[in-house]
Formats: C-alpha cells, structure tokens, sequence
C-alpha cells in the first residue's frame, strides 16, 4: 500500500514539476521543505492523514491560483475584445467618414467648377446688357437730339410763313418793297428744305419770284393775292401735320426705348445678383472643399 502510494506521490511530484513554470505556489521555497516532510512522514511510517492533508493544501492553493489565473486569463481576453471592437469601430467610422469625405468633396470641388463657368457666362451676359444699354441710350439722346432740331426748324419754318403773309400783306397795302419780298423768298425756301419739303415750297417760292418781276398790280388783283394766301396757309398745315408726324415718331421710339431700357435694367439688376450670388457660392465652396481635403488627409 505504502508502495503504491509513494509511486503516486513521485508521480504527482513529476506533475508538479512540469507546472512549476505557471502556478506561483509551486515556486515557492517552502514547496521543497513540504515535499521532503512528507518523504520523511512516509518513511517514518507518520501518520497519512498528515500527509494528506498537506497535499489537499497544496491541491487548493493550486486550484485557487489556476481559477485565478482563469480568471485573469477571462478578463484579459474580454479587454482585448472590447479593444479589438473598438479599434474595429474607429477604423469602420474612419472609412465611412472618408468616403463621406471624399463624396461631399467631389460635389463641392464640381459645384466650384460649375458656378465658375457660370460666373463668365454671367460676368459675360452682364457686359453684353450694359454695353447694350448704353449704345441704346447713345442712340436714343442722337434721335433726341435730331428730334429738337427737326422741331426746332418746324417752328422756325411757321415763322417765317408768318412773315410771308405779313409780307404779302405789307405788298398789297404797298408799304413793302420787292427787295424785301425777295429775301424773303430765300428764308422760305431755306426753311423748306431744313424740314424737308422743299416740293410745298416751290410753288410759293416761285410765285413770290413771279411777283418780285412783275408789274406792281399783280398785287392789287385780289385772285392772285388769294391764291397766294391759300397757298401759304395751305403750307402752315403741312408744316403743322410734318412737325405732328415727327412728334408722334419721337414719343414712339421713347416708348419703344423706355421699353429696351427697363428690360435691359432688369436684366443687369438680376445678372449682377447672381454674379454676386454664384461669387459667394464659389467662395463656400473653396472652403468646402478645404475642410474636406482635412478630413480626407486625417481619415487616410
């Protein structure tokens, strides 16, 4: 029995030995001097309680360092997962936000390019409706202008009809001269030409040369001087009708101006609002494309 028991203790023993290296207890200095008691109880023939209760002692504080270092083990494996989650986590919420990055970039960068190519479009359009608008103005002011001459000349042409009838008047009552009937021809037909119609004038202009050469009792004959008269008020209608024509043609193309202008001042208005506003968009979206560069370089 003692024989059997001590082949089991060497084995134990040898057992022991070969866990030296992952149980403390077994590394203690006090494990020798407890195996070597228990040899000596064996050959004394000691009791085996001793002994055994020696080897349980030894047994549980083996058990208790090895659910110890379990234990460990257990709590070890569960950081390293919870660190192995996390790190997977950061690395998963990384790629994500680069490729947030990399998508929000991309539409800021091509947004950038678009409104550039937009601006010049709009910077160009803007040129075009201000260029535009003051050649019609040009325009306008030069047809004004011609306007106040040509109105200017109708007004002078009615005052010198005027004065033909007075002339005529003066010759019949006979306290005018030929000489001032004749230069009086030559204002008329001065006058016709400025307003343009030289054709009404001749007439006139060649009864008053009639009468400039003949006898001085061409005025005394009342269907002649009529005539005259008829003629001259005849002509004060035309002036009036051409100077009515040429009115009626200034207020059309004011309308037709004031009508260019405010759809070309429309126009400006609202090109240099989007000029203004795509100016702002590029400038949001440089910055744009600036903090996702940061991004993207901190997520790679």
């Amino acid at each position: 029995m003692k024989t059997v028991f001590f082949i089991c203790l060497i084995a134990f023993t040898f057992a022991i030995q070969n866990k030296k290296g992952q149980f403390s207890a077994l590394q203690q200095a006090s494990f020798g001097s407890m195996l070597a008691e228990v040899q000596a109880q064996i050959k004394s023939g000691g009791p085996l309680e001793n002994i055994f209760g020696m080897l349980d002692d030894l047994e549980q504080q083996i058990n208790t360092e090895q659910r110890e270092h379990r234990d460990m083990l257990n709590r070890n494996q569960d950081a390293c997962k919870e660190e192995h989650d996390f790190r997977t986590g950061e690395i998963q919420e990384g790629t994500k936000a680069l490729r947030a990055a990399t998508n929000q970039f991309n539409t800021c960068q091509d947004s950038q390019q678009t409104a550039e190519a937009n601006l010049e479009t709009t910077v160009a359009n803007l040129a075009a409706d201000r260029a535009a608008l003051a050649s019609a103005t040009r325009i306008r002011e030069e047809q004004n202008a011609l306007f106040l001459k040509r109105a200017a000349d109708h007004v002078n042409a009615q005052r010198v009809l005027d004065g033909a009838l007075n002339i005529l008047d003066e010759l019949v009552a006979q306290d005018a001269s030929l000489i001032q009937l004749s230069q009086h021809s030559f204002d008329l037909l001065k006058s016709g030409v400025k307003i343009g119609l030289t054709g009404a004038y001749a007439p006139i202009v060649a009864m008053f040369a009639q009468m400039a050469t003949a006898n001085n009792d061409m005025f005394m004959e009342n269907a002649s001087v009529e005539r005259i008269r008829s003629m001259l008020t005849q002509l004060q209608e035309n002036i009036a009708e051409s100077a009515r024509q040429y009115a009626e043609e200034e207020k059309l193309r004011q309308d037709m101006f004031e009508e260019t202008s405010t759809q070309l001042n429309a126009s400006i208005d609202a090109l240099e609002a989007r000029q203004m506003a795509l100016e702002d968009h590029i400038e949001e979206m440089k910055q744009c494309v600036l903090e996702e560069q940061l991004i993207i370089n901190q997520a790679e």
